[in-house]
């Protein structure tokens, strides 16, 4: 994105202090720009802020990609009740929250051509022996979630395209029996589909 010319910021809740630049360009020329800035994306406050001191600094916002995620792999009836809320919050809600506010602040911008991407998993029930349900419910509820707010924004006929990049996994089983998920794109992939996308213009 940032060799597309895109102005990126990055959210990490590990950050300490004012947002960084980094350099991420592959080669000279190249006007784009990466920023981190410090934020929880599951907190409405943190959202609000992020999107205000993005406009402060670039303009507006265009596009939104949503891949914040968790995932534990544990019964729902054992596991831990707080570390089940996070992952549903960082999972759902996040994407939820993120994805609302962004609407609102293109609608406010008048953008002519936004773009919401959420990145989420291909895993489905043939994997339930190797993943938790509570992690496989978590991807249900983004895809269904994606699906809906697509359908609102094209019934609003608003200029944002709403997108969901689904990674695939392969699982393999160690001598101990335990599952282990492997990519079959990669990192590169998933950036190339994202960049397809916010090159394409709105189709409503």
């Amino acid at each position: 994105m940032v060799d597309l010319g895109m102005k990126v910021v990055g959210v990490s809740r590990k950050l300490i202090g004012a947002p960084q630049r980094i350099d991420v360009s592959s080669g000279e020329g190249h006007t784009g720009e990466m920023v981190l800035v410090q934020g929880d994306v599951t907190q409405l406050r943190d959202i609000s802020r992020i999107l205000n001191w993005t406009r402060k600094e670039f303009g507006r916002t265009d596009v939104l990609v949503n891949a914040a995620g968790l995932f534990h792999n544990f019964r729902i009836t054992s596991c831990d009740p707080e570390t089940l809320k996070k992952m549903y919050e960082t999972n759902i809600i996040a994407t939820l929250l993120f994805s609302r506010a962004a609407v609102w602040e293109m609608m406010a911008n008048r953008t002519t051509n936004g773009h919401i991407i959420t990145i989420s998993s291909l895993i489905g029930k043939q994997d339930m022996n190797a993943f938790s349900g509570a992690y496989l419910a978590t991807h249900d509820a983004v895809r269904r979630l994606t699906d809906v707010l697509e359908a609102e924004v094209k019934e609003s006929l608003l200029p944002i395209s709403v997108n969901n990049i689904r990674t695939s996994h392969r699982l393999v089983a160690k001598k101990h029996k335990d599952h282990i998920p492997i990519q079959d794109i990669t990192p590169e992939d998933i950036a190339k589909a994202i960049c397809l996308a916010v090159s394409l213009d709105h189709p409503y």
